[in-house]
């Protein structure tokens, strides 16, 4: 799982042959990782924001966009990582 207190918040060893970059599966956490409140549609990602204490923000920014623009899950999957992920890595302003 990704631990969004790294400074690189890919989560990704690079050290393993098998560490795919260009897998999303590296990159988004499995849906029985994400918290309930987070599966539902509610709210969306507020738009004044900025990174939490030690995290990479144009890494983390990078990191949800490569997730958002992605083919290989389904859409609700997607959204719930992100609005998961956002949480971690971002507090509003």
């Amino acid at each position: 799982m990704i631990d969004p207190h790294e400074r690189e918040v890919t989560g990704i060893d690079w050290s393993k042959p098998s560490a795919d970059p260009h897998k999303l599966s590296h990159r988004i956490p499995g849906w029985d990782e994400i918290p309930e409140e987070f599966r539902e549609w509610g709210e969306p990602i507020a738009a004044d924001w900025s990174a939490r204490e030690g995290i990479n923000e144009a890494e983390a920014k990078w990191h949800l966009e490569y997730i958002n623009n992605s083919w290989e899950y389904a859409v609700e999957h997607k959204r719930a990582a992100l609005r998961w992920l956002h949480s971690l890595w971002f507090v509003n302003d």
